[in-house]
């Protein structure tokens, strides 16, 4: 059963119409900025808790005016987060970052541009009209060291925000990135072929629907886990169309693939791909790794024009991501499948 905990958090501006934000100490979302805010304690109303968490965070206080948004933030183990953000304004006080808060400051958008934030925040302060376009103020890199990135990569389903659009460019900047990764003799053969067009989409993800339904209806009682990835994978199946832009990995082979051993081949586009999918994440989008579609590969390449020497290796979902952070998956340990020096 999904256990609600009801948040509040403030909106607050200056003069010079900066925004002040707190960098988050704690999980979720550690090591990101954001509006003040926290959990309302026991026979708190919304209000109060807004006084008191600016206060403990910032040691500003202030006057608390009208409803910004309300929003649902997915937490784990089947938590909900209520959050009723609210638009104030500073009465008294000297700025001093305090509770768990690490930092505060007051930032401009352009310097917002600049700045780690909490997922979907930018999109909620240019929904309720405080930024033009969500491009014033877009995320740059995560904090998230080499391992981290590495661990917390996931494949991304139902916290796709397919509501919030993906500008072309990053998805361009993270493609250089990918350009990066290693292909056999240096061939460079692969093509990435980028869909944002609806209709174009539509037709793609009516494909990958059909693929599913089979795929799905040929797969044998699952436990609990595997039912939990397919009602995901499900889901992805559902709204692939919704999703703003799908990224189809490919690579030259000549008409016909290679006989035997094909390492080489794929071996030149799939780390690119994951490549690509870490750069996504480097830059606050998600992504699902799935190459269902491939079934119909040829009704594919006719909707996009790719030749007949040009094969599909996977097609990636790509959009930004709603809730916390991502934690490393469980998996087999490390001995049981460790083999050194021979089997």
């Amino acid at each position: 059963m999904t256990r609600r905990i009801l948040g509040v958090g403030a909106v607050i501006r200056d003069a010079d119409g900066r925004f002040l934000l707190v960098l988050r100490g704690h999980a979720p979302q550690a090591g990101r900025w954001t509006v003040p805010g926290g959990k309302v304690e026991p026979g708190e109303s919304l209000r109060a808790a807004v006084v008191r968490e600016v206060a403990e965070e910032t040691g500003l206080h202030v006057e608390v005016e009208d409803l910004a948004w309300v929003v649902d933030i997915p937490g784990d183990d089947d938590v909900v987060f209520e959050v009723h953000d609210f638009v104030a304004t500073v009465r008294s006080g000297t700025l001093q970052a305090g509770d768990d808060a690490a930092d505060a400051g007051w930032f401009s958008p352009p310097e917002m541009a600049g700045l780690p934030l909490t997922t979907g925040l930018i999109k909620y302060l240019t929904r309720a009209g405080f930024l033009i376009d969500e491009g014033d103020a877009m995320p740059e890199l995560l904090p998230l060291d080499p391992d981290e990135l590495l661990t917390t990569t996931r494949s991304v389903r139902k916290r796709l925000d397919l509501e919030r659009p993906v500008p072309l460019d990053v998805v361009k900047e993270a493609l250089e990135v990918a350009l990066q990764a290693p292909t056999g003799s240096n061939s460079q053969t692969w093509h990435w072929i980028v869909l944002t067009d609806p209709e174009i989409k539509q037709k793609v993800a009516d494909l990958y629907a059909k693929s599913f339904a089979t795929y799905s209806a040929n797969q044998p009682r699952r436990d609990d886990t595997a039912r939990r990835v397919a009602s995901s994978a499900q889901y992805l199946a559902d709204t692939m169309a919704q999703v703003p832009v799908l990224v189809i990995g490919a690579i030259y082979s000549g008409a016909d693939l290679p006989d035997g051993n094909q390492a080489g081949l794929w071996g030149s586009l799939l780390p690119g791909a994951w490549s690509l999918q870490l750069a996504l994440r480097a830059r606050g989008l998600g992504s699902a790794w799935t190459t269902l579609h491939l079934v119909y590969e040829r009704e594919v390449a006719e909707i996009l024009g790719i030749p007949p020497n040009v094969h599909q290796g996977v097609l990636l979902p790509v959009a930004y991501y709603t809730g916390t952070d991502f934690k490393p998956a469980g998996r087999k340990p490390l001995d049981d499948i460790l083999h050194v020096n021979g089997w």
